[in-house]
């Protein structure tokens, strides 16, 4: 494979300098918008930094006419991607598949680059792999520890009260918190116990509200003493609008209070986006996705992340407290679609 990297004005001279060089059949690897060096570069116009490559290299190839993808405009209907787009791919998975194609700025990236014939497996997958990571990388990413007072909401059985554990323990054990917990999740039988049981190992204070006008002293009680206060909720079905007004009343006793939304990577997307747009209603500030280790295919995140308009803060992998908790960036989740295995990193400052 033949690499070359140019800096040029617009994407036009970048085709009509790549194919100068590597001939018809060179390719687009990666593109990125960079400044001049030098302090009069603040005021010159922005340049674009491009990688091409070639599959092998061409023999007396000569200078061609300029190439832009101008043409492909949003509305412009573009040629189906074959199934041999596939072949021999890491990528080649329905549900991945459908999921690209339904993006049109993938089906244009698989246009200009040829994946329907390229012979090349190894470059092919690089060139997913690459349209996959500029994708995630698009996404927002945020962290809890520093939040305050974070209130936990989501359906029964999300895994919130495990959550909590391990978020409580990340910011005690690496960010040296000093963490508080309150329950409000009175009604399944031994949540309560759960979490205390968690508390007392981690030598966490501890309070239990069992009315909304409880909610404001308890949590300026643990405020006196804590850097980070969770809030574990009552688990409730998107469907059950009562039990969600119920939560708001607790929630809604706390000022600057950061609602999380706890969503299994198990769900059938069309319930996954009904139960965010739910929880949206109360105002969410970011998402935590659990249960990626019980995915029946891992290349489903995808579909999950895109989906998503809040930042996404953490993934979980399994039930270990205080493992099995991943702190959310394109890189993590990129590993885990792409790899189908947990990201090696646990949750870092």
């Amino acid at each position: 494979m033949i690499i070359e990297k140019y800096i040029v004005r617009d994407m036009a001279e970048a085709f009509e300098r790549g194919k100068a060089s590597l001939g018809d059949d060179a390719i687009l690897l990666t593109q990125r918008i960079i400044r001049q060096k030098g302090f009069w570069g603040f005021f010159k116009p922005k340049q674009l930094e491009v990688t091409m490559a070639i599959e092998q290299r061409p023999i007396n190839k000569k200078s061609v006419g300029a190439v832009s993808t101008a043409g492909l405009s949003a509305k412009t209907p573009l040629p189906q991607i074959q199934e041999d787009l596939w072949a021999g791919s890491a990528a080649k998975d329905s549900m991945l598949t459908r999921e690209l194609e339904s993006i049109e700025e993938f089906r244009r990236f698989a246009s200009v680059n040829r994946l329907a014939t390229m012979q090349d497996l190894k470059l092919k997958n690089m060139l997913i792999r690459h349209f996959l990571q500029e994708t995630l990388d698009q996404l927002t990413f945020s962290d809890i520890v520093d939040s305050g007072c974070v209130a936990f909401v989501g359906s029964t059985g999300v895994g919130k009260t495990t959550t909590i554990a391990k978020i409580a323990a990340h910011a005690k054990l690496k960010h040296s918190k000093k963490v508080g917990l309150i329950t409000i999740d009175t009604y399944r039988i031994g949540a309560v116990e759960q979490l205390k049981i968690y508390a007392d190992i981690m030598d966490l204070s501890m309070m239990t509200v069992m009315t909304p006008i409880e909610m404001k002293p308890s949590y300026l009680k643990l405020s006196k003493t804590c850097d980070l206060i969770l809030i574990d909720t009552l688990g409730t079905s998107y469907r059950n609008q009562q039990q969600i007004e119920d939560i708001c009343r607790y929630l809604n006793e706390i000022e600057h209070l950061n609602k999380v939304a706890v969503v299994p990577a198990t769900l059938d997307l069309e319930i996954f986006e009904k139960t965010l747009d739910t929880y949206r209603e109360i105002g969410i500030d970011c998402t935590i996705l659990t249960k990626l280790d019980e995915m029946d295919n891992q290349t489903r995140l995808f579909s999950y992340v895109r989906r998503m308009s809040e930042p996404l803060a953490y993934i979980t992998t399994g039930q270990n407290v205080p493992d099995d908790l991943v702190r959310a960036d394109s890189k993590a989740l990129l590993s885990y679609l792409w790899e189908g295995v947990e990201h090696d990193e646990r949750p870092s400052a």
